[in-house]
């Protein structure tokens, strides 16, 4: 009940613009609620300190849709513990042929049906549903229409065996192939996050990671070669190979590097160009926006709003 209470209060106030003057924002009592102990910060704590960054912010425009979106998805995984037997029903569908095995990307799914009832809510709202459908809630028609996963290492992502998780409660997965293997062994446990690509639009991430994985592949087995080749030790061979793999990587994404190749819409290509920018450059856009609007904050939703505030954040005072 207090958790429940938690997350009605934060999204009031945050409805309120007041989360910065709300003692549930405090950290101890975020881990008292939550973890049920005062939990002492630190480095043992790793955590708690990426869950406290997703929280506090300021009323930059864009860290309070990125603090909502991240509270949603905490909040929407801890809902989602209570409900595994519910998601056994998806399991038996996909056995049943009913959903397909394919590994789908749900990330801003939610605003992509008009319709649904909480398509128009908060990122708050949209992030925790987003996580309930990616484990089954969504309508089978609603998954099919998503984009498949990609990894950069081995291309298009399939889901673990179905039988063997209804069945046996066991996640079975395909042997890695000896690109992903290496890649472990010189300390990229996780390709796709560490190298490829760094968007923050679903559409455009997915483009991008499924042009790097034409190639990947193959930039890691010449790293591997002439890390064997130069290194006299296993140590030298990685940090060769990683150098090798770091800068590929870096070049695949940098001749890329289209935002509109994903076929994202014009308004999330503007989002995300001001998510890239410093806390001060967007504050300042901001502000400049409010003086020349009497005061008015601008619409997140208006694309001539948020173009205004880019160019705005990008104004120089030394050009």
């Amino acid at each position: 009940m207090r958790q429940i209470g938690w997350v009605v209060e934060f999204e009031r106030r945050r409805q309120e613009g007041t989360l910065e003057t709300w003692y549930g924002m405090d950290m101890e009592e975020i881990t008292e609620t939550w973890l049920g102990t005062n939990a002492r910060t630190g480095t043992g704590n790793v955590f708690l300190e990426e869950i406290m960054a997703g929280i506090r912010g300021t009323e930059d425009i864009i860290d309070d849709e990125k603090r909502s979106k991240a509270i949603g998805r905490f909040v929407g995984q801890y809902a989602n513990t209570f409900l595994t037997p519910i998601f056994q029903m998806a399991e038996a569908q996909r056995i049943q042929g009913i959903r397909g095995e394919e590994a789908k990307d749900f990330k801003g799914s939610i605003t992509r049906e008009a319709d649904l009832p909480y398509a128009g809510e908060s990122a708050f709202v949209r992030s925790f549903y987003e996580q309930m459908a990616q484990r089954g809630l969504a309508a089978p028609s609603f998954e099919e229409e998503l984009p498949q996963r990609v990894s950069i290492d081995q291309g298009k992502v399939q889901r673990p065996d179905s039988g063997a998780r209804l069945y046996a409660g066991l996640t079975l997965r395909e042997r890695d192939s000896d690109v992903r293997e290496y890649l472990r062994e010189i300390g990229y446990s996780d390709a796709t996050y560490q190298l490829g690509s760094k968007s923050r639009i679903p559409e455009n991430k997915i483009a991008e990671n499924e042009f790097i994985s034409n190639i990947f592949p193959t930039m890691v087995n010449l790293a591997k070669e002439f890390a064997t080749s130069e290194g006299k030790t296993k140590k030298e061979q990685h940090i060769i190979a990683r150098k090798f793999i770091k800068e590929a990587a870096t070049d695949l994404r940098e001749e890329f590097n289209d935002p509109a190749l994903g076929g994202a819409s014009p308004l999330a290509i503007v989002a995300d160009q001001l998510g890239r920018l410093s806390k001060e450059d967007r504050a300042y856009g901001i502000q400049m926006f409010k003086s020349y609007n009497e005061g008015r904050l601008p619409d997140i939703t208006s694309l001539q709003n948020m173009n205004a505030v880019l160019e705005y954040s990008k104004m120089s005072f030394l050009k």
